[in-house]
């Protein structure tokens, strides 16, 4: 199957490790991901405390108005999601084809004979991380170039296409010799329906506007929140948190300060756990263009 394999793993993370490899019949550099012994066993268990505090913390803690057992839930229906190799292989073959037509955009092919729901071989892609701005300026690449390769990326998986790599930190990019930026890791991808692309784009244009009635109201629509819940209490939060922070100047404006805030007015009211996960993924976004800038 391969005719070597790094001793020990290049990269590893919570869920696997990654090691470099040669195949056997065709000498090709690949990485393969492999899976962490038993380690739907230890998520399992590590879940089931977490859903037992949740009880708790819905039992005993006013303050907090989000189901947090509902909360838990949807993130561990995503934890489980990465622990199959084979659909994060699907995942990385459906990006590759969103994004045939961007020349900057890498995506590594899969290997489907030496892929396991445990194993992932993909290919092996040479690059610089993100945040290795002088190994980046090394290679003679200019930062600002990959940074507006990066955003215009970002914004199409949101808000065009629907589909988005919902962990995109600088360990999972990598900036080519060539100059264009290679996305790595498929595990954790999410999708939004177009009616919900269409309501964030509402959503930032009421922001902008300052009118927070609608702002309210955007959340039925992007399916934060249960048709019944009433979203008057909710105006004056945005209102007291978002005339601050839209009274900045453009160079004072800091976005993952108003993202922050948002997340703050979500916790005071029953916003669902879809909510809190889309916002985590704008958080992460943010952080991603925070890191490269």
């Amino acid at each position: 199957m391969y005719s070597a394999m790094s001793p020990s793993p290049i990269a590893a993370a919570s869920l696997g490790q990654v090691y470099k490899a040669r195949l056997k019949y065709s000498e090709q550099l690949v990485a393969v991901k492999v899976q962490r012994p038993g380690i739907e066993n230890t998520i399992g268990r590590d879940f089931y405390l977490l859903r037992g505090l949740g009880f708790l913390i819905n039992k005993y803690v006013d303050i907090i108005t989000t189901d947090a057992v509902a909360l838990i839930d949807e993130f561990a229906r995503r934890v489980f999601q990465e622990l199959n190799y084979v659909q994060e292989g699907q995942n990385a073959r459906r990006f590759k084809k969103l994004y045939a037509d961007k020349q900057d955009i890498l995506v590594p092919d899969i290997f489907w004979d030496y892929t396991s729901a445990k194993v992932l071989t993909m290919e092996w892609i040479e690059g610089v991380k993100l945040n290795q701005q002088a190994a980046i300026e090394g290679q003679g690449l200019k930062v600002l170039d990959l940074v507006n390769i990066g955003i215009q990326c970002s914004l199409r998986q949101l808000l065009e296409y629907g589909y988005f790599h919902a962990d995109p930190h600088p360990g999972n990019i990598l900036a080519t010799p060539e100059g264009k930026l290679a996305f790595l890791d498929f595990g954790m991808m999410s999708e939004t329906p177009e009616d919900a692309r269409v309501a964030i784009i509402g959503h930032v244009v009421h922001m902008v506007n300052r009118d927070y009635e609608a702002m309210a109201r955007d959340y039925y629509a992007l399916d934060f929140l249960k048709p019944e819940v009433d979203v008057s209490p909710i105006v004056p939060a945005l209102k007291n948190f978002f005339d601050d922070a839209l009274d900045s100047t453009v160079s004072e404006l800091n976005f993952k300060t108003i993202v922050d805030g948002l997340g703050a007015v979500l916790y005071q009211y029953p916003f669902n756990g879809k909510s809190y996960f889309v916002l985590s993924i704008m958080r992460l976004h943010l952080n991603f263009a925070e890191t490269v800038i």
